[in-house]
């Protein structure tokens, strides 16, 4: 085996050739690793915030337009916490990673866990909240 008159040894020493198969097998495991990565991304990195945004949002509009308000809260309350902007701010947390499950499981807890019992006594709170469950259990998928 000769190249121009000289050994294939001369042109590629073992260590040589050792060397270029590890990079090659590095590079390639470094690929597959990137892949993999890749398929495991976060699609929705700010989850966490859209849950808790959508369960400010069924808190503020179950609660209702409350008496020690200032003048500018309770112009922003009825301007957003009307039944159309709360159902569109849950669409939209819904759209970023809020499933179903947890916006009706956080219904649940509110009609059942003792820190909103001032909120289950009042019979215009669990309306409202019967109404954004009927929402989401017919336009959240």
């Amino acid at each position: 085996m000769n190249f121009l008159g000289c050994s294939l040894k001369f042109f590629f020493p073992p260590c040589l050739f050792l060397c270029h198969w590890l990079s090659c097998l590095y590079a390639s495991l470094t690929n597959v690793l990137v892949l993999l990565l890749k398929q495991q991304n976060n699609n929705y990195p700010m989850k966490e915030w859209h849950v808790e945004h959508m369960q400010k949002t069924i808190i503020k509009y179950i609660t209702g337009f409350s008496d020690s308000m200032s003048s500018w809260q309770a112009k922003q309350y009825l301007k957003f916490y009307n039944i159309g902007n709360v159902q569109m701010m849950i669409a939209y947390d819904a759209k970023h990673g809020v499933t179903k499950e947890e916006i009706l499981l956080f219904i649940d807890l509110v009609r059942s866990h003792p820190t909103y019992c001032d909120l289950q006594s009042d019979n215009l709170s669990l309306g409202k909240l019967n109404e954004i469950e009927k929402y989401v259990c017919l336009h959240i998928k």
